[in-house]
């Protein structure tokens, strides 16, 4: 793929994952329809993914993915699906030149907050994220070796959620 190409899909894309929303650090174009069934290194064919989600999509065995990402082989097929349906829903909110029809497309899961807090065998990563409905949503991940959990808050259960934290929180100081 020609550099001038790469570089403007990353520019159009802001250089953040157009499947998860997340800030790539290393960005990956990926061509959605593949080139040996026919697709093109036109802008409407081209998407910014992050590694994660590139290899998910991408024919990598699922030992691979569980070492470098830590996703379950039981996983994938949803993963996938999700990350087909976003490309989906990418690809028809382009006009005819590969251009986003309107800023609010660029990035349909974009974070409004992100925090990491390491520990000495654990990582927390605190998003708010907003999905593609404009709701704001809370991801708790959890990251420890060869492990991932995350516990999602939506809108309308924050205020039950903090609550029953708070006592938790307060459960386990005394």
């Amino acid at each position: 793929m020609d550099k001038v190409i790469r570089t403007t899909v990353l520019n159009r894309d802001k250089r953040i994952c157009q499947t998860c929303g997340k800030r790539a650090v290393s960005p990956q174009v990926h061509h959605i329809t593949p080139r040996r069934q026919g697709g093109t290194d036109e802008l409407s064919n081209l998407i910014t993914l992050c590694g994660r989600c590139h290899m998910i999509i991408s024919p990598v065995p699922p030992f691979a993915l569980y070492r470098a990402f830590g996703v379950r082989e039981s996983e994938i097929p949803c993963e996938k699906r999700r990350i087909e349906n976003a490309i989906r829903h990418f690809q028809a909110n382009l006009d005819s030149v590969g251009q986003a029809r309107g800023p609010e497309i660029l990035n349909q899961r974009r974070e409004a907050f992100s925090e990491k807090v390491s520990t000495s065998d654990r990582t927390y990563f605190f998003d708010v994220k907003y999905s593609r409905k404009g709701d704001k949503y809370l991801v708790i991940t959890e990251s420890r070796e060869n492990n991932r959990d995350r516990i999602l808050v939506f809108e309308e259960s924050l205020d039950y959620f903090c609550s029953v934290l708070k006592k938790a929180i307060d459960s386990m100081k005394s």
